[in-house]
């Protein structure tokens, strides 16, 4: 018999207060209005964006740990691009930041223990935001672009790791598989 009060008392709480059952959603960030991709130079990275893969690679242990290293670029109101390097979040496999709408391109590792391309997650945020997301690995640097619904190899290896290796043919070379890419020597005619 008493436990038919507790149970009462369990039930009416429910019928009163139903809102206490409701779980709590997080917000999300608002996607950008639908607009344009911006195309991404690659002929623009420089050492500075080198030192943030070498960071991000190292937050990731080289690959070897589960946790992942992110290098965000912005793109400031004078055309140049911002680096920032996010410290290790300690996620496992993921990595949370605040969106904002100057984001372009997301560079981050994967382990050596998954597919080197951009994971399916990776392409639903590149096609919600229309940004180009790229995986730093020990196989190479990959690219989803939401453009085309596809993913390109970029740069073989841990060459993405080498300044002399990010030329402005290579820069071309992606231009021309892509509009989501730019290349000075295309936009401009010379370097």
């Amino acid at each position: 018999m008493r436990r038919f009060p507790c149970l009462f008392t369990l039930a009416l709480a429910f019928l009163i207060f139903p809102v206490a059952a409701t779980p709590v959603v997080p917000a999300t960030p608002r996607p950008r209005p639908a607009k344009d991709l911006v195309p991404f130079d690659l002929s623009r990275i420089d050492q500075q964006t080198i030192n943030a893969f070498v960071k991000a690679w190292r937050i990731s242990k080289c690959g070897l740990s589960d946790n992942e290293g992110v290098v965000l670029v912005y793109a400031t109101p004078t055309g140049r691009y911002q680096i920032k390097t996010p410290n290790s979040s300690n996620q496992f496999r993921s990595f949370t930041f605040p969106w904002q709408d100057d984001i372009i391109a997301i560079f981050h590792t994967h382990p050596r223990s998954v597919d080197p391309r951009p994971s399916l997650y990776d392409m639903q945020v590149a096609d919600k935001y229309q940004v180009l997301v790229f995986t730093l690995t020990l196989q190479g640097m990959y690219v989803y672009d939401p453009q085309l619904k596809r993913t390109h190899l970029v740069i073989a290896g841990l060459d993405w790791l080498e300044a002399a290796k990010w030329t402005d043919e290579l820069a071309t070379k992606m231009a021309a598989v892509s509009s989501s890419f730019s290349s000075r020597l295309i936009t401009n005619g010379s370097r």
